[in-house]
């Protein structure tokens, strides 16, 4: 562990870590019922075309916060004692998991992840960023993680058009590029002007034009003859969708 965490002195900018955990390398033992998981934390070689280096490991059948919070615990207060100084995670990216999220937070901000979130919210809705913000390691969900499970939900839920999808994830993408509410409120409110409506509209219109300007990418409604968005089906029932993965993009991106 020594030398894994002396790796750290070498670093001149922000420190950014990986922890992820996979139950797919380890062979659960007759005598277990719990699946053993193999927890990595990880730091990105300055080189990236070299193997992220790992600076702590753990190999544990207990996947639960309070586990994960001492494994950080213990590896932060030792990187404090063999570096012989406190260092500063700059943001740590993880799965898409409450644990993971839970335990980071704790270890590295000494916080609930109540407060970060609020604290959160007070950063990003304040005008002017004053010198006494709150200064926390960032918490972010992995943007593919992310992406990934918005569009399983489209595809496994909904029937609608590949180019409707494509909208829908493309503005999602923009909305993780996002870094204050105001950005956000405005992408969801386009993004709702065009699947609140059965027929293009004048409003329909516009968002398309503004939406396309926002996200930086040409996309295109094929729209039906009549101007049928084809969104009578699913219209009741995707915005409560997009609501809710609206709350978990915000915690990604904050």
């Amino acid at each position: 562990m020594k030398r894994q965490i002396e790796v750290l002195k070498y670093l001149t900018k922000d420190i950014v870590l990986h922890l992820d955990a996979t139950g797919s390398i380890i062979r659960k033992p007759q005598f277990c019922t719990k699946s053993i998981y193999y927890y990595a934390l990880t730091l990105q070689h300055p080189d990236y075309h070299i193997t992220p280096i790992p600076v702590a490991e753990m190999i544990s059948s207990d996947q639960g916060a309070a586990e994960i919070t001492h494994f950080l615990n213990k590896w932060y207060l030792n990187s404090k004692l063999i570096l012989h100084k406190e260092i500063f995670i700059t943001r740590v990216e993880i799965d898409y998991s409450w644990a993971l999220i839970h335990s980071t937070c704790i270890a590295f901000n000494k916080i609930s992840i109540l407060g970060y979130l609020e604290s959160c919210w007070r950063n990003v809705n304040s005008d002017e960023r004053s010198v006494d913000v709150d200064v926390f390691t960032v918490i972010h969900l992995c943007s593919a993680h992310v992406m990934h499970k918005l569009s399983q939900n489209l595809s496994k839920t909904f029937k609608i058009d590949k180019t409707l999808k494509q909208l829908i994830l493309h503005v999602f993408a923009a909305i993780l590029r996002s870094i204050t509410m105001r950005e956000i409120n405005r992408l969801f409110i386009l993004l709702c002007n065009v699947l609140s409506v059965e027929h293009s509209t004048e409003i329909v219109s516009s968002s398309l034009v503004e939406l396309n300007d926002l996200v930086k990418g040409k996309i295109e409604l094929q729209l039906e003859n009549e101007g049928n968005l084809n969104l009578i089906l699913i219209r009741k029932r995707i915005l409560p969708l997009i609501v809710v993965n609206h709350h978990l993009v915000d915690i990604s991106i904050l």
